[in-house]
C-alpha cells in the first residue's frame, strides 16, 4: 500500500500487541483477495492484492511494491480492523501520491467494514478520519474463505464485536436479550438506503443465525427490493445454488393458493446458507398486499 505513505494525512507508526509482527490472516479473513483503492483526491490507479500467507502483490501509480501485512481477526469494540503493513520489495519508482516508498516502511491504519463488502480506510480509528474505499476486485484464496458474512461477524464467530460494529455503521439498538446461553441483538440499521431491522442470534457467544428485514411494502416494490438485495449478494457470493425469480406481473392468487410460495434464492458458502426472499405479511390473508423482503443467514 505505497500510497498511503505519501498522502498528507498519513498515520504515525504505532505497535498494537496483536498485530506487532506480521503473520498470515485467519482462515478466511475477509481482507484476502484484490482490491482497488479509491481516494477522492486522485484518479490515480491503485491495486492492493491481500494473499493468505500474511503478503501483498501493491500497484499504486508507477510503483510496483510486495510488503508483509498483520491484521487483527475482528473488528474491535470501536468496529475498526487494525491493519499494520511493512514493505519489503519496491521497484523505487513513484507511487500515485508521486512518492517512492523505501524497503522497511511501515503503515498502521484503520479499516471500517461496510455492510456490501466494502472497507473504508482511515487514518484512526474514527469515521471522521476515513479518506479512501476498498472495492473488492476478486476473492483469492487456496481453500474456501469461510461461511457467508452478515454485516459484522460469520456464523460461528464471536459475537463480542456486533454491537461497536453496528454503532459504528449509524445503527440505533433496540431490544437485546442476554440471557446465556442464548443472546439476541437488535437494531434498526441502514441497507440499500433504506432503514431495516437488523436480528444477531448467539448461542454460547458465537453467532448462529441472523436475519435483515426490510419494512412490508406493496408486491411490486418488494419485487424490486428483492431484486436490489439480489445484486448485492451476487457480487458478494456470486451466482445462488437455488433461485427462483419473482414475476411482477401476477396477481395475489396466482402467486400461491395459501400465500406461502414465494420467491427465494439460497447461496451455500462452506457450510452456511445465505436465503434471500419475499414472504407475506399475513400469510392468511392473501388478499393484502402486504410483504416483506428478507435476508437471513445460518448453518446449511
Amino acid at each position: 500500500m505505497p500510497s498511503l505513505r505519501s498522502l498528507p494525512f498519513s498515520v504515525a507508526i504505532s505497535c498494537f500487541a496483536a498485530i506487532c509482527f506480521a503473520r498470515p490472516p485467519a482462515s478466511g479473513h475477509p481482507i484476502i483477495g484484490t482490491w482497488n483503492v479509491v481516494v477522492a483526491t486522485t484518479a490515480c490507479q491503485e491495486t492492493w492484492q491481500f494473499r493468505p500467507d500474511g503478503t501483498t502483490h501493491n500497484i499504486s501509480g508507477s510503483e510496483e511494491s510486495t510488503s508483509d501485512y498483520a491484521m487483527t481477526d475482528q473488528p474491535g469494540e470501536n468496529g475498526f480492523f487494525v491493519l499494520d503493513d511493512t514493505i519489503t520489495e519496491s521497484n523505487d519508482k513513484p507511487d500515485c501520491g508521486g512518492s517512492n516508498t523505501r524497503v522497511g516502511d511501515r503503515a498502521v491504519v484503520y479499516l471500517l467494514p461496510m455492510p456490501d463488502g466494502k472497507f473504508r480506510l482511515c487514518s484512526e480509528a474514527s469515521r471522521n478520519s476515513c479518506y479512501a474505499l476498498m472495492i473488492r476486485v476478486s476473492q483469492e484464496s487456496p481453500t474456501s474463505t469461510g461461511a457467508a458474512a452478515f454485516r459484522a461477524i460469520d456464523i460461528g464467530q464471536s459475537c463480542s464485536a456486533v454491537n461497536a460494529w453496528e454503532i459504528a455503521h449509524g445503527s440505533k439498538p433496540n431490544v437485546t436479550h442476554a440471557d446465556a446461553p442464548l443472546e439476541v441483538y437488535s437494531y434498526s440499521a441502514e441497507e440499500l438506503g433504506r432503514r431495516i431491522a437488523v436480528r444477531y442470534m448467539c448461542y454460547n457467544g458465537k453467532l448462529s443465525s441472523a436475519q435483515s428485514s426490510f419494512p412490508r411494502e406493496p408486491w411490486s416494490q418488494a419485487v424490486e427490493t428483492y431484486r436490489n438485495a439480489y445484486g448485492l449478494l451476487k457480487s458478494s457470493h456470486g451466482e445462488p445454488s437455488t433461485e427462483t425469480a419473482p414475476d411482477n406481473g401476477n396477481s395475489n392468487e396466482t402467486r400461491s393458493a395459501n400465500h406461502w410460495v414465494t420467491p427465494i434464492s439460497v447461496w451455500r458458502v462452506s457450510g452456511t446458507a445465505l436465503v434471500l426472499m419475499i414472504a407475506p405479511n399475513q400469510p392468511s390473508k392473501p388478499e393484502l398486499d402486504e410483504w416483506h423482503v428478507s435476508i437471513s443467514v445460518g448453518v446449511n
